[in-house]
């Protein structure tokens, strides 16, 4: 049975802020027993580079990465035994592609450029995050070109849809820098056909938030055209003298979204009704909407009861008559069902 809460406007303030507290607590006890912090998977930087496809060119391991006293555009060439991956002599090489693959996840890893260089971490071979040389630079030559910045889309012959980093965090050339990415991979239906964009949920970097809840309705510019639910992480290595250490990456579980936060109508571009809207929320793993406005509510709670939805309806109310809905709505927390809703 499909319930509907009716509360004041007056109070809804007050209700959202409560709710937010509340859910963030009983989201955090479920993603805890539900596994949704998985343990880190580390990505070895060893001798043979076993996490990470062949062939890899003149990449080599090393216990020390700094910047050549002589010529500061390169890293030193200094070859070891150590856990830090550093890119041959001519800053040209095959980019680094790891043999797993991942969809939802979280990412950790460690960088060093040289002056001017250039690389980028690709998340599922299609979603750019660009490290660059950017210390010091008020602006550079276009969006996303910068560290931290989300690498623009191909479209059109020209470079779309770039997003520069909130704060340029940093470093100078020859110092370790981090990268910490949340990202959400593309959903598909069981056709194969994409319901919903991949999404970079929060990345930070050295520290410093930089970016959150981006979508990504394409791959960026240099990425894989091949979406899909999983896909491996690829260092770039093709545009400067760059080093990594400490790869890791979480795999998370899919996010507990118990409504869809908005008037559906307002926000669906593509008009749908509301039939079609129910499934799609159903999809995308939501277990309700919330909230909506007073109108066409009958046929809203057909066709959201047909898809096992919940709905919450926010209406200014005085003397308004519910006896149409009579057994479906919550006229507060009194009627028996309503508790929990």
């Amino acid at each position: 049975m499909l319930f509907v809460e009716v509360i004041h406007l007056s109070t809804i303030k007050a209700l959202l802020l409560t709710l937010a507290c509340l859910l963030l607590s009983v989201r955090l006890v479920i993603a805890e027993s539900a596994g949704y912090f998985a343990a880190w998977q580390a990505l070895p930087i060893d001798g043979p580079f076993s996490a990470w496809k062949q062939p890899i060119g003149a990449w080599f391991t090393t216990d020390l990465a700094a910047l050549d006293p002589a010529k500061d555009h390169f890293l030193q060439q200094n070859k070891g035994s150590g856990e830090i991956a550093v890119i041959g002599p001519q800053g040209k090489e095959p980019d680094l592609v790891s043999n797993a693959e991942f969809g939802d996840c979280e990412i950790h890893l460690e960088f060093m450029v040289a002056r001017k260089s250039n690389s980028g971490v690709y998340v599922m071979a299609t979603s750019e995050m660009q490290i660059y040389d950017s210390f010091g630079v008020a602006k550079d030559s276009y969006p996303g070109i910068e560290c931290g910045g989300i690498y623009p889309q191909w479209m059109d012959n020209s470079n779309q849809n770039g997003r520069s980093p909130t704060v340029n965090a940093s470093k100078p050339p020859g110092e370790w820098q981090s990268f910490d990415i949340v990202f959400r991979a593309p959903r598909f239906n069981a056709s194969g056909k994409k319901i919903a964009n991949a999404r970079f949920e929060k990345i930070i970097h050295n520290g410093k938030a930089i970016h959150e809840n981006v979508d990504l309705a394409r791959p960026t510019r240099g990425g894989s055209e091949s979406e899909k639910a999983t896909g491996p992480l690829r260092l770039q290595g093709d545009y400067g003298s760059v080093a990594y250490r400490n790869v890791r990456v979480r795999p998370l579980a899919a996010p507990i979204n118990p409504f869809f936060p908005f008037c559906i109508d307002w926000h669906d571009a593509k008009k749908r009704d509301f039939g079609q809207q129910a499934e799609l929320l159903k999809e995308l793993g939501y277990s309700g909407v919330g909230h909506i406005w007073l109108d066409q509510v009958e046929e809203r709670i057909q066709k959201f009861d047909a898809a096992g939805l919940k709905l919450w309806l926010s209406v200014e109310f005085g003397d308004f008559s519910f006896k149409q809905w009579r057994g479906r709505v919550c006229q507060g927390k009194t009627r028996p069902g309503c508790e929990g809703h």
